[in-house]
């Protein structure tokens, strides 16, 4: 389980190594990866962030957890999520990255393990490692 979960990880630190288009803009990576890449997939909501991040349909749904009204995430490395989180923090955003299964991510608890950013407090059945965003229009 934790290999698929690197796997993932590397290919899009990979992305972004290959990609990258301005030190200017440390929030963009590519939106079309390059052949064989992983899948993007593209959600738009209300973004609020945590240890992770948790993207909603509804604004009236900001702060619910475990209800499956939001979907969890994270932006690698932790450096980026907190710039990320400073810039874009309860507004209205359109997220790209590759999806995840939370059962192969394991929690950042005392299990003694590597760890996760990503705790899943929306308990949906799909994560989002997160590769761009900006501002919905």
């Amino acid at each position: 389980m934790r290999t698929l979960f690197f796997s993932v990880a590397l290919a899009a630190f990979s992305i972004a190594a290959l990609n990258m288009p301005s030190l200017a803009d440390e929030f963009s990576l590519p939106k079309i990866p390059p052949a064989g890449g992983p899948k993007l997939v593209k959600y738009s909501g209300w973004i609020e962030f945590k240890q992770e991040f948790r993207l909603y349909k509804k604004k009236t749904d900001i702060g619910k957890t475990l209800d499956k009204s939001c979907m969890s995430g994270y932006f690698f490395p932790k450096e980026k999520h907190s710039k990320i989180m400073a810039k874009f923090n309860h507004k209205k955003v359109v997220v790209y990255g590759s999806e995840l299964d939370p059962h192969v991510i394991w929690n950042s608890g005392s299990d003694g393990g590597l760890g996760s950013p990503i705790d899943n407090y929306c308990g949906g059945d799909t994560i989002i490692l997160g590769l761009y965003i900006e501002l919905a229009k």
